[in-house]
């Protein structure tokens, strides 16, 4: 079976059309069998070992309304505790909000461990 030949100016429409309507880049995907399990672990591990930066505190009414609308549309929320761990910096815990009310809300992390936390401990 022979290729149909073009002129360049078919070619080129032809081109610009599968480009528009067709070709979907995927970004970084299409790079990501290029990384070794290696890289990919030593990279997890200085992400993890990167200290947590201090968020200033917000009004308790903020905290609440960032809460409600992480429970509302359950979208994943990165909260600050007034805690400092061992090494005097602060303690984050990322995940969805599984509940909350005035005074105390409970956070499901990615491993499906829950958390209970006061309010008053977030930042």
């Amino acid at each position: 079976m022979r290729a149909p030949k073009y002129s360049p100016k078919e070619a080129e429409v032809m081109a610009r059309r599968f480009f528009t309507y067709d070709y979907h880049d995927r970004g970084m995907l299409k790079w990501q069998g290029y990384f070794l399990s290696d890289h990919t672990t030593a990279l997890r591990r200085q992400r993890q070992q990167q200290p947590e930066v201090e968020q200033p505190q917000l009004a308790e009414q903020e905290i609440g309304r960032r809460l409600a609308r992480s429970w509302n549309r359950q979208t994943v929320v990165h909260l600050q505790l007034n805690v400092l761990d061992p090494n005097q910096t602060v303690v984050g815990l990322t995940g969805v909000v599984a509940g909350h009310n005035e005074s105390m809300v409970v956070l499901k992390d990615c491993h499906q461990h829950y958390h209970q936390l006061l309010i008053d401990q977030l930042r």
